[in-house]
């Protein structure tokens, strides 16, 4: 099998996961279509990015400006959703009642505005020419003579850099573990794993570890980010509401501790990625 193929097959799988959760209107779109839709973007500008010379360099950078945009809108729908799953649970206990229906009007409120941007950004003209260059690329991306290169020889040079970015970020991490360094270590193993999965039907179970390992390490560091977030958000909830400070404090204060914790022990699961990325390699290259 070629690179192009290869990457011809993956970014139309994308395409098709988009449209089967991106095409309903806006309020009626569930948490679940709103998390696939993004996930499908989001790894198709991680293509993009990993397999950047396979393809013609101005279209790429323009489509991935537009997925970001687009994926943005509906990031923001999604973060009301995370925010949900995570603090309600919690706060929807009989000891904190009240907390918890603050907390549901004030989601219920966020998502609605979220939803309507989002509504009003599919009829856009940039939102139409984004269709258009996601059919493009579904059927025809303008790839370079390169993507004609043999895949088993050519995918792990392409993966190096994912995994070189994602080794500098954990560096980055060591020396200052603050959450913009967490979060881009987020992203870099989040991009290693897309291109690790891509990989799996030609570099077998091997680039199938590397991606679960990759998995782990991204949903360690999500986990991380969404407390952190949470806790942020519970306080200015907390500062419009007098009454409801105290227990807003409590919950925040909770995912205070959660995000600690996570943003401490992030290192075995980097470590289980190293080696998984070295036993790749060194198969690879028997």
């Amino acid at each position: 099998m070629d690179l192009g193929s290869l990457l011809r097959t993956e970014l139309a799988g994308c395409v098709a996961a988009l449209d089967e959760n991106d095409r309903d209107v806006a309020d009626e779109r569930s948490p679940d279509q709103i998390h696939d839709a993004r996930v499908a973007l989001r790894r198709i500008r991680s293509q993009l990015r990993t397999f950047a010379t396979l393809v013609d360099p101005v279209w790429a950078r323009e489509v991935r400006a537009d997925i970001a945009w687009y994926e943005g809108l509906l990031g923001r729908v999604r973060d009301c959703d995370v925010l949900a799953a995570g603090l309600l649970g919690r706060a929807g206990s009989r000891r904190e009642p009240v907390a918890a229906a603050a907390i549901t009007a004030r989601l219920a409120t966020e998502r609605a505005s979220q939803l309507r941007l989002l509504a009003d950004g599919r009829t856009s003209r940039r939102y139409l020419a984004l269709r258009s260059s996601l059919d493009e690329l579904a059927c025809r991306p303008p790839l370079r003579p390169r993507a004609a290169r043999d895949a088993s020889t050519s995918l792990l040079p392409l993966l190096a850099r994912p995994w070189r970015d994602l080794r500098e970020s954990a560096r980055a991490a060591t020396r200052s573990p603050d959450a913009e360094a967490l979060h881009t270590l987020r992203i870099r193993a989040k991009q290693l794993r897309y291109g690790a999965e891509m990989s799996e039907a030609v570099l077998g179970d091997d680039a199938r570890a590397l991606a679960g390992a990759c998995a782990g390490l991204q949903g360690h560091l999500g986990r991380y980010r969404d407390a952190g977030a949470a806790a942020a958000w519970l306080r200015c909830l907390a500062s419009g509401a007098d009454d409801l400070g105290p227990p807003m404090s409590v919950l925040a204060s909770r995912q205070d501790e959660i995000a600690s914790t996570l943003g401490t022990t992030w290192r075995p699961l980097y470590k289980k990625v190293r080696h998984s990325w070295r036993d790749l390699g060194r198969d690879a290259r028997r």
